[in-house]
């Protein structure tokens, strides 16, 4: 009589151990490769909230302002008044844009604010009283992997009292 074997050998369960192991750990790599894209896409779509947000604060700060309050405007700090009276600046200190010495937006590498007389004029870096009618404002922030975002936008200074148009 001839003897059947059934079952496996020792070498074909280690064989098979070997393969599934090798498949785990492709496997495995391409779960940390998506991963660290998901990681990596969250931390840019912050940085570029953050940096809108920012800019759209600015725009809409400075929109509110006549053209004859602002008491100081350099490439990185401006000073203005309000129609209440009250004072307000916006300043680069460090790799922080602060409003009112409050961080409005953290991991700036680059702020700057031009000033022109009107939209043809060259831009300077100093505010000029009764000339500058433009502000440009331009805000780098920093994402994943030192990844720069830029954001940029202009304010035309309105020139109107504090109760309407004149």
């Amino acid at each position: 009589m001839k003897r059947i074997r059934r079952g496996t050998t020792l070498i074909e369960l280690i064989a098979a151990l070997v393969i599934l192991s090798l498949l785990a750990a492709v496997a495995g790599l391409g779960l940390v490769e998506v991963t660290e894209g998901y990681v990596f896409a969250k931390l840019n779509a912050q940085a570029t909230e953050k940096g809108q947000v920012a800019i759209s604060r600015l725009v809409k700060e400075l929109t509110e302002i006549k053209s004859n309050n602002i008491t100081s405007g350099t490439s990185t700090t401006l000073t203005y008044l309000i129609c209440s009276g009250a004072s307000h600046t916006v300043s680069l200190s460090g790799n922080n844009l602060l409003f009112d010495g409050s961080i409005l937006t953290d991991r700036v590498n680059s702020f700057a604010l031009t000033y022109q007389a009107d939209i043809t004029s060259a831009a300077t870096s100093t505010y000029t009283a009764g000339v500058s009618t433009i502000i440009n404002i331009s805000l780098g922030i920093t994402a994943a992997e030192n990844q720069s975002f830029v954001f940029t936008n202009r304010v035309i200074l309105r020139n109107y009292n504090c109760g309407g148009y004149r």
